[in-house]
């Protein structure tokens, strides 16, 4: 993409705004080097994971995505640096990892519905006991837990014993009466890691021990008593082999961080581009927005679309309906016509208008969503665009030459696959030969295959489109009663500058407006009467194209209603049907087995009747499983495997298959806590 024209059309701002709805500095970070993609399958892919988590949100389901953090260079450095990582960083490795965990669990079990969420899932690696280690061995406030060891639990108790019987000793030396008259005060002062008293300098002999700090007027002493002494070398022992425990435990959790490098940096770059994802989504939801269609045959439509930084400016002030301020606009190119040569006042937004068409295309092509009710944007190689004063001081050009070195850049490299947008074409310099550079240069981009919206003055390039059958006029709409632009984009008609009538309201006296608008009467009429004539029947067919689009869109939106409610009377149908055999075959075994009970007592009878009674209840199993519904059984039998969900209707209940014995035709099911065997005509299927 080409880095002038992105930079004009203030994509940097997008992705400011983008960043504030990230969740972490993952997903900051991805915004940040956020670009416009031109390889199709990759924007689809990243437009459709922005819906499926924008679904998310809609359904009220928000992605755990609190405690995340860059671990990246961390882990990334553990292999050859020469320290453990501190605890502070491993609870925030712990707590990434954790989050990436519950990110992962919840994707896996979104389901069909959710394709692209389901498959991001699987660039995630699960750390579930390197979490547990890091969350056993440090707390909240990144300290390494007491008991992270056995030993360094011994040593911190031994610690605390000594610096309790250190403590008591210091304070019963401060009592003492051999003592007393010596010491500044009774107090019991920490200096250099030693517990010492406070002694009056010109004393200091009378009380043996080791001499750490004096006071900053020379005043007091702090001396450690003699008596204190061992009991503090002991405590430094302890605290020295607390530290090299610490580190001992420290150095293991970070050789397994070590040894897992790949697949923690691997997860928490999925975990940012989730976060990324979830940013888009979060902006998508807080503007309406809406994915676009990505066609393979260049046609651009935009049907009411806002500029999103207006919608964004609009939206910071409270008292102020962002969608109530900001006008939208619908446009179209590549469908029938290629060329939009868009006229009307100053102020009128036809910049904006084509701001809103480029900056939208390199949203599409970042895998955002846009601020239009609905949109069809194709993948272009690249988007030119030309607008404002751009005069370079430094090179004394002036505005004609800087808009003409611009657009020489974009000549040289527009082609069928680009978009090209110009400002104000032909103004800076003399109007007749304005006019007819304008026209070759829109001649050159229609060659070229290119989508190109163009804004002028220049009267004689309104006419362009009617000798040109790919292209096309369009205004900015402007209320000659209120002398005001309404921002309103309406293609098949050329615009007027309306110059009389907005120097008349700025104050231009009367008989200058008389003359000039006698001037103009004065002209051929017949030319201004012909463009009306075509501009009216212009604005009509566009009035007629749009009725047909609402008809079209109304009779797809029926459509898709058609097929969604056909759809849940399939799916009704099928549930009606299987609940109905699940009843039939509950009723046949109840039948089944209250006819087994009555034969169970002739089969005790004499042989003859126990013959019979044996043979009836074969003629009533081989009925029973000559039916569809008894072979629809006997397929499901075939197929049940351990671990299937299966429905035994005399508990009405859902078990789990534990064993499957075929030649007992038994089956054993587990359900809760409980387990039994029954035999395979007393289970049915379910979904």
């Amino acid at each position: 993409m080409d880095p002038h024209s992105i930079e004009l059309l203030e994509f940097k701002r997008i992705k400011e705004i983008l960043k504030t709805y990230a969740a972490s500095e993952l997903g900051k970070g991805v915004a940040d080097r956020m670009a416009p993609l031109s390889d199709a399958e990759k924007i689809a892919v990243c437009q459709e994971q922005t819906t499926e988590l924008r679904n998310l949100l809609d359904a009220r389901i928000r992605p755990p995505l609190s405690g995340v953090f860059d671990i990246t260079e961390a882990v990334a450095a553990t292999p050859t640096a020469g320290y453990p990582l501190e605890p502070k960083v491993l609870l925030d490795v712990g707590s990434t990892l954790s989050a990436a965990v519950q990110v992962k669990d919840l994707c896996s079990d979104l389901g069909a519905g959710y394709p692209r969420l389901t498959s991001l899932a699987k660039h995630f690696v699960k750390f579930d006991e390197l979490c547990k280690r890091i969350a056993k061995t440090v707390d909240e406030r990144g300290q390494v837990r007491d008991n992270a060891s056995p030993k360094l639990a011994e040593i911190r108790r031994k610690i605390e014993l000594l610096k309790k019987d250190i403590r008591d000793k210091a304070y019963a030396l401060t009592q003492s009466p051999r003592l007393r008259s010596s010491l500044q005060d009774s107090n019991v002062t920490a200096r250099h890691g030693r517990h010492t008293i406070s002694v009056k300098s010109e004393l200091r002999h009378a009380v043996p021990g080791v001499v750490h700090d004096h006071s900053q007027t020379g005043q007091t002493v702090f001396i450690e008593p003699q008596e204190l002494v061992a009991l503090g070398n002991q405590l430094d022992d302890a605290v020295f082999e607390e530290r090299r425990e610490v580190a001992r435990i420290l150095w293991e959790i970070t050789k397994v961080v070590a040894d897992n490098r790949d697949d923690i940096i691997s997860t928490v770059k999925a975990l940012a581009w989730f976060d990324f994802t979830y940013a888009k989504a979060r902006y998508s939801l807080a503007f309406k927005m809406s994915q676009p269609t990505l066609p393979s045959d260049g046609r651009l439509s935009l049907f009411n679309a806002r500029h999103p930084l207006l919608l964004w400016l609009s939206a910071e002030h409270e008292d102020e309906d962002p969608f109530q301020a900001v006008v939208p606009m619908s446009v179209r190119l590549g469908e029938d016509f290629d060329l939009l040569v868009i006229t009307g006042p100053n102020t009128g937004g036809k910049t904006v208008s084509l701001k809103t068409i480029g900056l939208l295309s390199l949203m599409a092509q970042s895998g955002l969503h846009v601020p239009a009710e609905s949109s069809e944007i194709p993948i272009f190689q690249n988007v030119f665009i030309d607008v404002g004063d751009e005069q370079s001081i430094e090179t004394s050009l002036s505005t004609f030459s800087s808009h003409m070195s611009r657009i020489v850049e974009i000549l040289q490299s527009a082609d069928g696959k680009s978009l090209v947008l110009l400002d104000e074409l032909g103004a800076g310099t003399d109007p007749a030969e304005g006019a007819a550079l304008g026209t070759a240069i829109l001649d050159h981009l229609l060659k070229t295959g290119a989508r190109v919206a163009a804004t002028t003055h220049l009267g004689s390039l309104k006419t362009y489109a009617y000798g040109n059958p790919r292209a096309e006029n369009a205004s900015v709409e402007f209320d000659d009663k209120t002398l005001t632009p309404t921002f309103k984009l309406l293609i098949g008609q050329p615009g007027s500058s309306n110059a009389l009538a907005i120097a008349q309201r700025l104050g231009l006296p009367q008989q200058i407006a008389s003359r000039a608008s006698e001037i103009l009467e004065s002209e051929d009429p017949r030319p201004r009467e012909l463009m009306k004539k075509l501009e009216r029947a212009a604005s009509e067919a566009e009035r007629q194209r749009e009725h047909a689009s609402r008809l079209k869109k109304e009779a797809e939106d029926l459509r898709a209603q058609l097929q969604s409610e056909l759809e849940e009377a399939k799916q009704l149908r099928q549930r009606i049907s299987h609940e109905a055999d699940q009843e039939i075959h509950s009723a046949l075994q109840r039948a089944k087995r209250r006819i087994d009970s009555a034969l169970n007592g002739l089969r005790q009878g004499p042989k003859v009747i126990a013959e019979s009674a044996e043979n009836l209840a074969g003629q009533i199993e081989d009925e029973l499983q000559s039916t569809p519904l008894g072979q629809k059984h006997q397929q499901f039998i075939k197929g049940l495997r351990q671990g299937d969900q299966v429905y035994f209707p005399r508990f009405d209940t859902i078990a789990t298959v534990y064993a499957i014995d075929h030649k007992k035709q038994t089956v054993r099911l587990k359900f809760g806590d409980a387990s039994l065997e029954t035999s395979f005509g007393e289970i049915t299927w379910t979904k």
